[in-house]
């Protein structure tokens, strides 16, 4: 959980950073979610990512600092339904969300996700964002750099191509 007197060591700002996070955790579920005040963290489960780090590991934690304009707009699955866009927390993340990417969108960041729940009336959208900035800690405690997960990234995905996992 959030908390004011959390201290940000590594914080990742700007635009760029911010959505690269999410492009860096491709493939990662939003599994859980917290709030305090405008600060909002996210368990990303990413067990790809993770494993590189420690084999028992499973998922990074993301704390956003100061969120605001937070929207996600739904791809419904009957093409002749218009979008709706939600705004409370639980209606957005209360289905898992699958991480496809981040990008920069004017000033906000959007985070493309797929969402499988047979049960819902949409298959995923674009989560919409501004931030002060964020961290990201794995499940020992380590913080990384923005730098750090993409050379995480990096590393695994050029392992995948060599054919190794």
């Amino acid at each position: 959980m959030l908390d004011s007197a959390n201290v940000w060591l590594l914080m990742i700002s700007g635009t760029e950073g911010l959505s690269d996070i999410f492009s860096v955790f491709h493939d990662g579920g939003i599994t859980r979610y917290s709030a305090n005040g405008a600060n909002l963290e996210l368990e990303v489960e990413v067990p790809y990512l993770a494993e590189r780090v420690n084999p028992a590991f499973r998922s990074f934690r993301v704390a956003l600092l100061q969120v605001q304009n937070l929207s996600f707009t739904t791809w419904p699955k009957d093409r002749e339904a218009e979008p709706s866009i939600l705004r409370l927390l639980s209606q957005i993340f209360e289905p898992e969300l699958e991480i496809l990417s981040g990008e920069v969108d004017g000033e906000l960041i959007k985070v493309i996700c797929n969402q499988s729940d047979a049960g819902g009336d949409y298959c995923g959208g674009e989560l919409f964002f501004s931030a002060v900035g964020a961290t990201v800690t794995d499940e020992g405690g380590k913080e990384y750099s923005i730098d750090e997960l993409r050379q995480l990234s990096s590393e695994y995905w050029q392992k995948w191509s060599d054919g190794h996992d």
